[in-house]
């Protein structure tokens, strides 16, 4: 009765307990969104739309939510997200979780939102805002847990742990292309307490190192998630960053554990 599959297909993942066919869990999975503002956001509706329409458990994106990381796209990504999943709630008042993590391009807006070109991209974003209301906007400036808390309603950790209906999610958020500091304190602290019958899922935004899509040199990370991963053959990893396609063979790897590429 242990017995467990994975399955992903048309952006879902599914863990599905292989008794007569009952389905345990159900999200979806986004990532590299780079919302902007709310014209840029209008696919991004629209999948949320199709994750609620599909009854989903949580939606998961792997990071990049916003494109030049200042408060009013985080606002953007958040006003969206409401508007479909008002209060967290999807169909018949159903709890959907959110399983957010902040990319490069939200936690480092300085090399990628407030500098030259980039600045006079975020001020065609912001309508309205002044360039020095919009230097002020960089999340990073903003302090990250107080944009966060702020847009999302609930506390911010680098790493945290979620669980959807018994299903654990560990999500990491973007620290550098190297590596997540704390995750080999946080796995050795909480690892043992990962229910080895069951798949549990994990998620960063650059790929792990040696896994999916990593033969560019700017898509993974230093190789630290990989080797702790390694241990945990029931963990199914999702990260994002490279972009690549859904439909490359190297978006799915099947080595020591499970590694996802979730695209854009």
């Amino acid at each position: 009765g242990s017995a467990s599959a994975f399955v992903a297909v048309s952006g879902f993942a599914s863990a599905d307990k292989m008794l007569g066919g009952r389905l345990n869990l159900r999200f979806g999975v986004l990532s590299d969104t780079h919302i902007t503002n709310w014209e840029s956001a209008d696919t991004f509706r629209r999948a949320l739309r199709f994750y609620r329409e599909a009854d989903v458990d949580a939606v998961m994106i792997c990071g990049d939510m916003t494109n030049m990381g200042v408060l009013c796209n985080l606002e953007t990504v958040a006003k969206c997200w409401y508007e479909v999943f008002p209060g967290d709630k999807g169909q018949n008042g159903k709890h959907v979780e959110k399983l957010f993590i902040y990319g490069n391009h939200d936690a480092e807006p300085s090399e990628y939102g407030i500098g030259n070109v980039g600045l006079a991209k975020s001020l065609m974003h912001c309508p309205g805002y002044k360039t020095e209301e919009v230097r002020r906007q960089r999340l990073d400036l903003v302090g990250l847990g107080k944009a966060w808390e702020s847009c999302f309603h609930e506390p911010f950790e680098p790493i945290y742990r979620k669980t959807v209906r018994g299903y654990d999610f560990i999500g990491a958020h973007w620290d550098t292309q190297a590596r997540v500091r704390g995750l080999e304190e946080w796995f050795g602290k909480h690892g043992s307490s990962l229910d080895p019958s069951k798949p549990f899922f994990y998620f960063q935004h650059p790929h792990p190192q040696g896994t999916v899509n990593t033969s560019g040199p700017f898509s993974h990370d230093d190789g630290t998630s990989t080797r702790i991963l390694s241990h945990y053959p029931n963990a199914v990893v999702f990260s994002g960053h490279s972009h690549t396609t859904l439909t490359d063979d190297r978006t799915l790897w099947r080595g020591s554990f499970t590694s996802i590429g979730a695209s854009t």
